[in-house]
């Protein structure tokens, strides 16, 4: 019997690495078919062909602006068309304000023109920058999320319920572990008892669960770009004055935005279970997991929120450029 159990530990074995090599030749695909995206479309912008680039920026468009017409800076045809390479909403937002408004004194434009041409020669650093923000891209309106966890109100404020809550699930567990280990069917009745009162706190908080944390769900593989690109930044050294400052505000220490993002991430990971129904049952049943996403996430707005929203302004300029 001992060799056949071994040929299936190695075989297990084996799997698990095809596996691990797949997904890291998919990875290195998916790179390499973006990266490549990205040079063709500077060979287009080089070659006079962009015109047919989908983001036009018409949605800046404004009749009463006193040149942007006149000198075609958004919409068919324009400089927004020819020059952007943003993908975040954010990056968007700072691209057609720096063309549109212009809020510069002299001291500020030559700061802005020094850090656009450290990134104009640094073309393999702006090429992986675009690759990690073009992963990042598929949230429409970052700001109106990012205000609303800033005006949002605790999820429990009640503290006692709170700890019932957080701390109900592990008597669960210990009875239901105990039952099954231990063969003792006197605990069977307990722990279901247990589950079925979760299961009923879970259904009655399910519809203020789902308010709370529905802008957590598309967050998880959004953020993870984000913080790729945090990593980008922290390992590269910028000479210019404006692109330090971003670097400082964005990784500087232990209250910039990688620690910060990084737990966001976990807390929607944790809450993008929601989305697959048999797993969120299981997972409510016996450890209310909804309630503690929630609770982790309040505990992340008290902390950071406050500060999120200049984090993405920052991440979105540094796109721009």
């Amino acid at each position: 019997h001992g060799a056949p159990k071994a040929a299936a530990i190695v075989l297990f074995i084996l799997q698990v690495g095809a596996w691990l090599y797949h997904a890291s030749l998919h990875t290195a695909l998916t790179h390499s078919k973006c990266v490549t995206g990205i040079c063709r479309r500077q060979l287009k912008r080089i070659n006079g062909e962009w015109h047919d680039f989908k983001d036009t920026g018409d949605e800046f468009l404004d009749p009463d602006h006193p040149y942007a017409g006149d000198l075609d800076i958004v919409g068919q045809n324009s400089l927004f068309q020819f020059l952007n390479t943003t993908h975040t909403w954010y990056g968007r937002q700072a691209l057609a304000s720096a063309l549109l408004k212009l809020p510069y004194d002299q001291t500020q434009l030559r700061k802005r023109q020094q850090a656009i041409h450290e990134l104009a020669e640094s073309k393999s650093f702006a090429t992986e920058l675009e690759y990690h923000y073009e992963q990042a891209k598929g949230i429409d309106d970052m700001g109106t999320l990012l205000r609303s966890w800033q005006t949002d109100t605790p999820f429990i404020r009640n503290r006692l319920l709170r700890f019932c809550l957080t701390w109900m699930p592990l008597p669960t567990i210990l009875i239901l572990a105990a039952a099954f280990l231990f063969q003792l069917e006197a605990l069977y009745t307990p722990a279901m008892i247990c589950i079925f009162l979760q299961i009923i706190l879970w259904i009655i908080g399910s519809a203020s669960l789902h308010n709370y944390l529905r802008g957590l769900t598309s967050l998880p593989y959004k953020l993870g770009a984000y913080n790729d690109v945090l990593k980008l930044i922290r390992d590269t050294t910028f000479t210019t004055p404006l692109l330090q400052d971003l670097k400082a505000q964005l990784t500087g220490d232990t209250a910039s935005a990688m620690p910060a993002l990084r737990k966001l991430e976990q807390i929607a990971e944790g809450a993008s279970l929601r989305s697959n129904i048999l797993a969120s049952f299981a997972v409510n049943a016996l450890l209310l997991w909804d309630y503690e996403c929630a609770f982790r996430f309040a505990d992340w707005k008290q902390t950071y929120a406050s500060s999120c929203e200049n984090w993405f302004l920052a991440l979105g300029q540094l796109e721009s450029f």
